[in-house]
């Protein structure tokens, strides 16, 4: 059998790796759940992108203030602003969607970005 010595290094070695091991696994679930939320916010941004694209389409313009909201996606509530700039080329815009958890956009979980043409689709019907 093992003496007294033996398990009580065998429980040491045990009560200094534990803590350690502890500390990765609980790493490994928060990476996962960061991505996991941008996933989401991919797909907000990315639903965001094509509704304004529409609107581009349906209407021939952009809004020129940037446009705040929220999305209730995954049992969560998505914060986003979509933002169309003009570029160099005329009546060719830049339009951004940041997404994230908190109105302030703090900590912008995904940024998309795409440019758009308004109405340049609506006369190809």
């Amino acid at each position: 059998g093992f003496t007294l010595v033996e398990v009580m290094v065998a429980m040491a070695v045990v009560a200094v790796t534990l803590p350690g091991l502890l500390f990765l696994l609980f790493q490994q679930v928060d990476g996962t759940e960061h991505l996991r939320d941008r996933t989401i916010a991919q797909w907000v941004a990315s639903n965001k992108l094509e509704e304004f694209r529409m609107i581009a389409v349906k209407q021939g313009n952009l809004p020129k203030d940037p446009v705040d909201g929220m999305t209730e996606l995954a049992d969560r509530e998505w914060y986003w602003r979509v933002t169309a700039t003009t570029t160099e080329l005329p009546d060719f815009f830049r339009v951004e969607v940041q997404v994230g958890l908190d109105k302030d956009y703090r900590n912008t979980l995904q940024t998309m970005t795409t440019y758009l043409v308004p109405g340049v689709l609506n006369s190809a019907r």
